[in-house]
């Protein structure tokens, strides 16, 4: 006897093709019979949701209805045939249950999409860059808050506040510049190794294109529109890549620039001095807005044209240093403002949009869609039986979607029966 467990695709709960009086199943049954054998078809049914963790534990369904058809008979003749996810199922299976070989005859794939993954070439660097812009937000959030008690306290409002203005102030370099050191030295770091572990492990649950080689056929019809589908996605989430990576670099550049000064002793001094100057601006941005009630279109003026002049306040000849080196550094302090919240929503797009197009891929997880590249191909690694179905040979009269010809066109069919006559 000859038994074929069938697996169906996603949305398609019953799907016609496995039933015993489908063309599909009539084909392989006279196939079988050509050859001296009965048939039986056995359908998994199962959830058919776009969820790669319910394709996984279709694997295991898939795995109990081998061991049910090999009951009294180890020798029986199995093959596996599924369409589309169905495919991924049996992928996850030949994956998870390495004697499965042994078990089956032969495994049929129909429209089934392969996805291939991996670790971006440079994602130790985009971490960098990420962990460099988080630092200067959490100083940011903390001029916020400084700015803010600041405001709270009413020393905006009342004479001979200088020296609550220069703790506030120095409280916010401090706090600001050990928040951000920390997650630059020591999350970082930390956050990089069980990262890469972490997601490495999920590219080795999620990938179908590294399933072991077999006796296997692979069968697709041309103007498949799962396919394009799934490919317009991955443009969209490779070009959503790809500016996320460049906006790192640059992000990249500045930060190796910074490092250089760093090294040198003197250029320590001029960075300390710069950054506290920075804090200053920082809070002198937010104080204004906050002391009048500025409405966002006076914020972003604010922001590029200097409206505030500490000369003109009782810090003295000390107000007009800051004064002047606040102007030096004006265009510089603009850039890492603006610089670093454009780079934080060009990340959040980025991972927004690589996250969705994983869902639709049936994953949800965003340390992926920042880290990881992925592509959908139409066989897995190697070197393998495939056949694909001209349009020519679909006939003109082909109804219904391409991604269904494989199991429909009777060319198709003809290749399958072809297939489980040389396994048989």
């Amino acid at each position: 006897m000859a038994i074929f467990i069938l697996i169906h695709g996603t949305f398609a709960q019953n799907a016609s093709w496995t039933k015993a009086d489908s063309p599909l199943c009539k084909r392989l049954q006279s196939a079988a019979l050509a050859l001296g054998h009965s048939a039986k078809f056995v359908p998994v049914e199962w959830s058919g949701k776009n969820l790669g963790r319910d394709r996984v534990a279709t694997a295991k369904s898939i795995a109990g209805a081998i061991e049910t058809g090999r009951t009294g008979n180890p020798d029986e003749l199995i093959f596996l045939v599924g369409h589309s996810h169905g495919g991924s199922a049996i992928a996850y299976l030949l994956k998870n249950f390495s004697d499965v070989r042994e078990k089956v005859a032969g495994c049929a794939f129909l429209s089934t999409p392969f996805v291939a993954q991996r670790l971006r070439p440079l994602w130790s660097e985009l971490l960098t860059a990420i962990a460099a812009v988080a630092g200067m937000l959490i100083f940011f959030l903390v001029a916020v808050v400084t700015a803010y008690l600041v405001k709270k306290a009413g020393w905006l409002d009342r004479d001979g506040t200088k020296f609550q203005t220069i703790f506030a102030v120095m409280t916010c370099f401090v706090a600001g510049a050990t928040a951000a050191a920390w997650i630059w030295i020591k999350l970082a770091p930390d956050l990089k190794s069980s990262l890469h572990d972490a997601i490495l492990r999920r590219i080795a649950e999620n990938e179908t294109a590294d399933i072991p080689p077999g006796p296997d056929l692979f069968l697709r019809a041309s103007g498949d529109e799962a396919t394009a589908a799934l490919g317009a996605d991955q443009f969209i989430a490779w070009s959503a890549g790809k500016l996320v990576g460049f906006s790192s670099a640059v992000v990249l550049l500045l930060r190796l620039a910074l490092v250089k000064i760093y090294d040198w002793y003197p250029g320590r001094i001029v960075l300390v001095f710069a950054w506290v100057l920075f804090a200053i601006w920082l809070d002198a941005l937010f104080l204004i807005s906050f002391a009048f009630s500025s409405p966002f279109e006076q914020f972003v003026r604010d922001v590029f044209v200097k409206s505030w002049h500490m000369g003109e306040t009782d810090f003295g000849v000390y107000g007009t240093v800051i004064d002047w080196s606040a102007t030096v550094l004006w265009p510089v302090f603009v850039f890492l403002f603006v610089g670093s919240l454009a780079y934080s929503i060009i990340l959040i797009l980025g991972l927004v949009i690589g996250a969705l197009a994983f869902r639709l891929f049936g994953w949800m997880n965003y340390r992926e869609a920042i880290f990881t590249d992925f592509s959908v191909e139409p066989v897995p690694y190697g070197q393998v039986n495939f056949i694909h179905i001209d349009w020519k040979d679909q006939g003109l009269d082909a109804q219904g979607l391409s991604h269904s010809r494989t199991y429909l066109n009777p060319h198709a069919l003809e290749c399958l029966a072809d297939w489980v006559s040389k396994k048989a």
